[in-house]
């Protein structure tokens, strides 16, 4: 079998022997203290054991291309990235399935809002949620990946009496098609308390892509009160 350099020098098994002839351009024969012979590629400035059959040269410079114009779904698609459609009918890049309250609180009901139709959202911008003032909770998003999708964001700016009172902004990530569903658990927050926290709250989510493609936008309301 072929050893690497690093094998011959390792093992202590001795180099080839010297070629009897003249050197390929670009090579020069050197010997180390032990009397052994290596081998200069004054082209590259690389040493080795092997006897070289080729005149040194240095490797061949890859062209820089230019991004194209192609999207970065349409780019993966083209290099053989695979979509998922088990709906013929639905052509959504991604398709949010729900958006649930998690609490560790025991007493805190079960919480969870479609997202999947138009209709689960118009509910979903007139049917307020309640939050328990100084309750802990997380908020967990159900989504189906039908095509590559790289650079999902999720921002939601909450307003109360028209004034921005809470913004989060997360990265998603970048994920390829799938039919079981993505899970995404946002970390825990603590809802405000006290007589000026206290009321009802409009938002508004957007769901983007790297390209800033917008794969979903609805608004919905939520109430902070001292009970669930």
């Amino acid at each position: 079998s072929t050893q690497s350099t690093w094998d011959t020098m390792a093992t202590g098994a001795p180099p080839p022997s010297a070629p009897t002839g003249q050197l390929p351009p670009g090579w020069a024969a050197l010997t180390d203290a032990a009397g052994q012979t290596y081998y200069h590629d004054t082209v590259n400035n690389t040493t080795t054991w092997t006897v070289p059959t080729r005149p040194a040269e240095r490797p061949a410079e890859v062209p820089q291309t230019r991004p194209t114009s192609l999207s970065v779904a349409e780019m993966a698609e083209r290099a053989g990235a695979p979509t998922f459609f088990p709906d013929p009918n639905d052509r959504r890049d991604v398709v949010f399935l729900s958006l649930s309250v998690l609490s560790p609180d025991p007493t805190a009901p079960r919480m969870e809002m479609p997202l999947d139709n138009a209709e689960a959202l118009a509910r979903l911008a007139n049917t307020p949620f309640t939050i328990k003032e100084k309750a802990r909770y997380q908020l967990r998003l159900l989504f189906r990946v039908q095509k590559y999708t790289e650079g999902l964001q999720y921002k939601m700016i909450v307003k109360k009496l028209g004034i921005t009172a809470d913004t989060t902004e997360v990265q998603l990530g970048s994920f390829v098609p799938r039919l079981e569903p993505y899970e995404y658990i946002f970390d825990e927050e603590k809802a405000p308390s006290g007589f000026f926290s206290r009321g009802h709250y409009s938002a508004t989510t957007r769901i983007t892509d790297s390209e800033n493609k917008e794969h979903l936008k609805y608004k919905s309301s939520l109430d902070i009160k001292s009970h669930w």
